[in-house]
């Protein structure tokens, strides 16, 4: 696993995702960037279910990931909260979620 992180200009450590094994951080805050989730209502009702029920780890949220349909993923916090971008490809919705990221 890839582990992405900056250092902003007030110090603090920011990661997208999880920090590497073995890093120990001061009181951490724990926010979600973005949303990925399918465009369908009846799809992204069943995802969110899924997930409140097993989590965010595990057979089930992996299996939620590959679902073959149309994703939408949302920027939620940041300069660029509100900006969402559609495509079936997930991982292309990860990258250009990434690339936000990183420019915010």
């Amino acid at each position: 696993m890839k582990y992405q992180g900056k250092v902003k200009a007030d110090g603090t450590i920011e990661f997208l995702g999880a920090a590497p094994p073995g890093m120990v951080l001061h009181a951490p805050v724990k926010q979600r960037f973005s949303e990925i989730v399918p465009a369908n209502p009846i799809k992204r009702r069943a995802f969110r279910a899924l997930r409140w029920m097993f989590g965010e780890d595990g057979h089930i949220a992996n299996w939620t990931r590959r679902w073959w349909c149309l994703w939408e993923c949302t920027i939620l916090i940041g300069p660029s909260r509100g900006r969402s971008r559609l495509d079936f490809n997930r991982q292309e919705l990860i990258a250009w979620e990434q690339g936000i990221w990183r420019n915010n």
